[in-house]
């Protein structure tokens, strides 16, 4: 996540981090930071966190 600041980002469980203020979702691995990251569209970020919330994907 290329310019994103500390204070931007927020981990989340199992390795992840996603930053903050930026057109897109950019998500990428918390052990990583500097490495790749995905970018998804705010629309696509919203429906899988509400999938998640539902209990869409089973442990």
């Amino acid at each position: 996540m290329a310019g994103a600041t500390a204070p931007a980002r927020s981990a989340v469980r199992r390795g992840g981090a996603v930053a903050h203020g930026h057109a897109g979702v950019p998500v990428s691995d918390s052990k990583r930071p500097t490495g790749p990251a995905l970018v998804f569209s705010a629309g696509s970020w919203s429906s899988f966190v509400s999938a998640v919330k539902r209990g869409d994907f089973p442990a």
